[in-house]
């Protein structure tokens, strides 16, 4: 099982996506200096910050606790497995996307 770095390692870790950033960001602005890309930079870092805020604290902590995620990857791969049945084929019914319609196993219910 994958455990959790200590804080120290915690602490470099997002030191390390900080700068990441930074850099990134300047060599979007070097390669085009004007405002409209700084405020879309802006723009960018926010709203991805606001979005990995919602995945992984708003989600467990007001919506449901049992969502708990180690990263993005785990998140999907979680989703993928709980909506597997419904892209196995394409729905018969107009009910497809309830929980009710398709069982787990993928078959229907009469």
């Amino acid at each position: 099982m994958h455990r959790d770095l200590p804080p120290n390692w915690m602490i470099v870790k997002a030191g390390l996506f900080v700068v990441l950033a930074t850099i990134a960001a300047g060599f979007l602005l070097w390669q085009n200096p004007n405002w409209t890309t700084a405020l879309c930079v802006v723009a960018l870092m926010w709203s991805s910050c606001r979005a990995y805020y919602f995945l992984f604290h708003a989600l467990q902590n007001w919506i449901d606790p049992r969502f708990r995620y180690a990263g993005l990857l785990d998140l999907m791969r979680a989703w993928r497995e709980r909506h597997a049945c419904r892209w196995s084929r394409w729905p018969t019914s107009p009910r497809w996307a309830d929980d009710e319609a398709v069982p787990r196993d993928g078959e229907p219910r009469s």
